[in-house]
């Protein structure tokens, strides 16, 4: 099941709040006279700073029906990488007693747990078109939430505005980087190839037979990308009977500097290269290896040409 929050990984190693409310369930529940929300504090700092609505609040949170079973869990790893997850939330006000209501009345490290109705849940915040089989109609959903932290609106947009400048001052960074970098490895392997006038060095080219490879040509190929460290950064190797890879040239999407280099060899045939960024992802970050202005190097060969 996806619940419409948004997730993001928090730097938090150690907590215990959901171990101590596995019976949440069977504690004495308040009632907020303003909203009607249901509330049961495990961890209550009365004079802590609390969040407003139209604020942004990261929490951990498990999500049970009626009858105990966990619906969703921020606890549990959303990545291979990850250690915990928090679920940012929007505190907006769908309907009188809904989450947010019960959040507003929390303060940073608090820790409860809230009853909140279904029917509303489901067609009025995740404006589901009707409820899921698991959820009966009438019946109350609980929230097991610790709030971690929480930003005002002007808050979030200034930590967004200062991750965009620190986002394009490392990307005007790597884009000057880059062509010492190119000039470096060249000096480096003492390389006397002239880039073409795209930019691309053909490092080796070995020649295959038959005809040059043309637009349509269905092209098996075995290939190794790698950063200019010859850090891999993408292989066609992928093990027993998955060791190559067939594109239809011209056609199927791929870097226009592959596509390039690729376009006067054979059957047979084979190529290094260096692909400057321009010819490659560009700006684009494509993974934590491949950041923006990232030149790689393509070791290709030919397999079969149909």
């Amino acid at each position: 099941m996806r619940i419409n929050f948004t997730l993001s990984i928090a730097a938090i190693t150690a907590f215990s709040m959901f171990t101590a409310c596995k019976n949440s369930s069977s504690g004495s529940f308040g009632t907020d006279p303003a909203t009607g929300i249901q509330y049961h504090f495990f961890n209550h700092d009365d004079k802590g700073t609390k969040p407003s609505m139209g604020d942004y609040a990261k929490v951990f949170l498990t999500l049970k029906n009626t009858n105990d079973s966990v619906l969703y869990d921020s606890h549990h790893k959303q990545r291979k990488e990850d250690t915990t997850v928090t679920v940012n939330m929007h505190l907006l006000k769908s309907f009188n007693g809904c989450l947010p209501d019960g959040i507003i009345l929390m303060a940073v490290g608090d820790s409860a747990v809230f009853k909140v109705n279904a029917d509303s849940l489901y067609l009025k915040t995740f404006h589901s078109q009707q409820l899921p089989s698991f959820i009966k109609t009438g019946t109350m959903v609980t929230f097991n939430i610790k709030l971690v932290s929480f930003e005002t609106p002007e808050q979030m947009s200034s930590a967004m505005d200062a991750a965009m400048k620190d986002r394009q001052a490392m990307i005007d960074k790597r884009k000057a980087d880059e062509p010492v970098q190119i000039a470096k490895y060249i000096a480096d392997n003492k390389i006397t190839a002239k880039p073409e006038s795209d930019g691309i060095y053909i490092l080796e080219r070995k020649k295959g037979k038959g005809k040059p490879i043309k637009t349509g040509d269905s092209v098996e190929v075995k290939y190794t990308g790698t950063l200019l460290d010859g850090t891999i950064v993408e292989t066609s190797d992928h093990g027993a009977e998955r060791t190559t890879f067939t594109l239809v040239y011209g056609k199927d999407f791929f870097i226009k500097g592959f596509d390039d280099i690729i376009s006067n060899l054979e059957n047979g045939g084979s190529v290094k290269a260096l692909i400057p960024s321009s010819m490659a992802f560009g700006e684009q970050k494509q993974s934590n290896l491949i950041l923006p202005y990232t030149p790689l190097i393509y070791m290709v060969e030919v397999i079969n040409v149909k």
